[in-house]
């Protein structure tokens, strides 16, 4: 059975992350002129597969194409279809040692999540040499304001969003024919990829394709190289106040009867996640932050990616708990070497205790203990990360408007956007400091 091309006309309501730029937004330039002909695209007799070509047919300036012509592009828009590719993508991320927000259980548990809701499509471009999978474009189609968007999979929960390519071959020209098949799909308006580090390898697409993609969005992320042997000597390194601050938050929680614990299988993780959830729902709701992950499915998301990483040993749960419950959770990944400071949370009931910066403390003391490369504090302009002295690496929102909606779209948001920003600007005093991109991450305790 054929995947559907009907456009879905039901508006989109949406329910995002308060914290963050949702509009569509882009500038006004040149349309995207796609490089494949049409008539090298063949409706594909594989279900979900919308369409199939030879990116040796592919005619650009950069691409050099497959001699044998053994390579083929396949746009998947189904999930019948993206199930079957879960042996495949999960071999490609791990050659390719990507980050756990490209791995096959991210996308699978947003898509049957988040991504069930509000219309959205998939749009996911994958290049295969026979049977073996060599680069992933994934990406997802919804509406907005009547405008079609395409956007990552995972945009919004994912802290770094990339294209994925297997080492043997150049980036580029894995990537150029997948983005002339989404380009040659044609049902939409605006590309808003947001969370792009500078190292992704969908920037050097972008230079490839000539294409001069809008910044949006700039904003930090942050990191901890871990250089300590132990905890006590990363702890012995920090100022006289940090630490004697340090260990008195240590002595009274464990005066009220809480304990540093890592989950480890085959001790239930669920009463810990389900904490997570529930004080980090809570403190959004008193900081009038809306809901968690900014959707309705974000919990079912937790939950099953939780399961997925738990069972492949990538999910680093860690608490303070007692017999009364949690005081401070938090919920990371570890993977190649690096522990990734994913979702902290603190009871508001221990508020004073100060659980919030003794978690993110211990948090990293168990990386020095156990040699762990480097800690990743994720994104978030969030104060408490700077005391850690971290090391920063920039994230854009890119954006490509395409065709006259697009632009016209994009034209009306940048002014309105302008006309906001002036409005700040004249409200601030002239001697305060010019703002950051992004307020706090609604994921971060405080």
């Amino acid at each position: 059975m054929l995947a559907s091309t009907v456009e879905d006309e039901s508006p989109y309501r949406p329910c995002f992350d308060q914290q963050c730029t949702h509009g569509i937004a882009g500038m006004i330039m040149r349309d995207i002129v796609t490089h494949v002909a049409m008539s090298s695209a063949q409706v594909s007799d594989e279900p979900g597969i919308a369409r199939e070509f030879q990116p040796s047919r592919c005619i650009t300036n950069n691409y050099i194409p497959d001699p044998s012509g053994s390579m083929v592009v396949r746009l998947i828009e189904d999930e019948a279809a993206f199930e079957l590719l879960e042996e495949p993508w999960s071999q490609l991320v791990a050659a390719a040692r990507a980050r756990p927000f490209q791995e096959f259980c991210w996308a699978n548990a947003w898509i049957h999540t988040i991504g069930r809701t509000d219309g959205r499509k998939l749009r996911i471009a994958t290049l295969w040499a026979g049977s073996r999978l060599l680069a992933v474009l994934p990406l997802v189609r919804r509406r907005y304001l009547g405008a079609r968007l395409l956007e990552w999979i995972g945009a919004r929960v994912t802290d770094y969003c990339d294209a994925f390519v297997h080492p043997s071959i150049d980036a580029n020209s894995a990537l150029l024919p997948l983005w002339a098949a989404i380009m040659e799909r044609g049902d939409c308006d605006v590309i808003r990829l947001g969370h792009v580090r500078g190292d992704a390898k969908i920037s050097g697409l972008f230079q490839a394709a000539q294409l001069d993609p809008w910044v949006e969005t700039r904003e930090q992320t942050y990191f901890v190289p871990i250089r300590w042997a132990s905890g006590e000597e990363w702890l012995s390194e920090q100022s006289a106040h940090a630490r004697k601050q340090a260990k008195y938050d240590l002595r009274r929680l464990a005066k009220a009867g809480f304990e540093y614990y890592v989950w480890e299988s085959p001790d239930a993780y669920e009463p810990l996640l389900e904490a997570i959830i529930a004080q980090k729902s809570a403190w959004m709701a008193s900081k009038g932050l809306g809901i968690l992950l900014g959707h309705p499915d974000g919990p079912p998301f937790l939950r099953k990616l939780a399961a997925v990483m738990a069972a492949r040993g990538t999910l680093h749960l860690s608490a303070f708990r007692s017999s009364k419950g949690f005081a401070a959770c938090h919920l990371g990944f570890y993977q190649h070497g690096i522990l990734y400071g994913y979702l902290p949370t603190y009871d508001s009931t221990w508020a004073s205790y100060s659980p919030g910066t003794a978690i993110r403390n211990a948090f990293i003391m168990w990386a020095c203990d156990h040699g762990v490369p480097r800690v990743d504090l994720l994104r978030g302009v969030d104060d408490y990360k700077l005391q850690y002295q971290p090391e920063s690496e920039p994230l854009q929102t890119l954006v490509i408007p395409r065709g006259v909606i697009g632009r016209a779209c994009v034209s009306v948001y940048r002014r309105r956007q302008l006309l906001q920003e002036s409005a700040v600007r004249l409200s601030r005093s002239p001697y305060s400091s010019v703002g950051a991109d992004r307020g706090p991450s609604t994921r971060s305790a405080v």
